[in-house]
């Protein structure tokens, strides 16, 4: 129980950290030193009230000093990033393992982030994914014929979209950067654990996309891809061969 507690409360501190990573760096601004400051008067923040998660319950979403709206963005990553690490933990508690996939589950937060907020993503962000998820598969010993093909077949699928909707909507329906990272987290999924990831990259876009439709906050804007797939990612690499167990017991019994 300490342990689950520890990592939760881990989690939650780094999920804070991402949240300033992601929008510093689509600022321009350095990630390292510095007081966070809210974004509607730039007012510095004291420490009590940036506690993760708990300064915004207290605060009740808004800045101490403007009373301006902080977004959900900053609780949601932070809660994210504690659940994500936990799982993680959970699912590989061998200590080089765990730190290689928290590597990789935090860098996808980080790109996912971006995505989100400013559509794009950054040949850097990638390298150093491309690096772990390398580390990955050495550590695992996953290297063989199967990881050309999940990267082949995770990222030729955004590829194929990609030409289909620049055929038939004459617009690019996909971007580069959803393809180059559909390469590289294809490369430890079986065809099977792809299948998943992609069912729940688009099923959980067409859950947000239609709830901001409802909204009417997402009518003139296209919605980024990059936060499913590395969700379905996660899901299908943690949880691919359970749900799949699951399936066939329903399917044949």
């Amino acid at each position: 129980m300490m342990s689950v507690v520890l990592l939760f409360t881990i989690g939650l501190v780094c999920g804070s950290f991402l949240n300033v990573v992601a929008v510093r760096r689509i600022n321009e601004e350095s990630f390292i030193g510095g007081r966070s400051k809210c974004p509607n008067c730039s007012q510095k923040i004291s420490w009590y009230d940036n506690v993760p998660l708990l300064s915004f319950i207290f605060l009740k979403g808004h800045c101490r000093h403007c009373n301006g709206q902080i977004s959900l963005q900053y609780p949601f990553i932070e809660l994210f990033c504690a659940i994500m690490t936990t799982a993680l933990y959970d699912h590989q508690p061998n200590l080089p393992l765990f730190v290689c996939l928290l590597v990789l589950g935090y860098l996808l937060i980080i790109v996912s982030l971006i995505d989100w907020i400013s559509k794009n993503i950054y040949i850097d962000h990638l390298a150093l994914l491309l690096a772990a998820m390398i580390v990955f598969l050495t550590l695992t010993n996953k290297f063989s014929m199967s990881t050309l093909f999940g990267a082949a077949t995770f990222g030729g699928f955004f590829l194929f979209l990609r030409i289909i909707g620049s055929y038939i909507y004459k617009r690019e329906a996909v971007g580069m950067g959803d393809i180059q990272l559909g390469v590289i987290l294809g490369m430890p999924l079986v065809w099977q654990d792809i299948v998943l990831a992609l069912y729940i990259t688009f099923i959980s876009a067409s859950f947000v996309g239609l709830y901001l439709l409802y909204q009417k906050q997402e009518k003139d804007r296209e919605l980024p891809l990059i936060p499913f797939i590395s969700l379905g990612f996660l899901v299908a690499l943690l949880y691919g061969p359970k749900i799949r167990a699951v399936l066939s017991l329903w399917y044949f019994s």
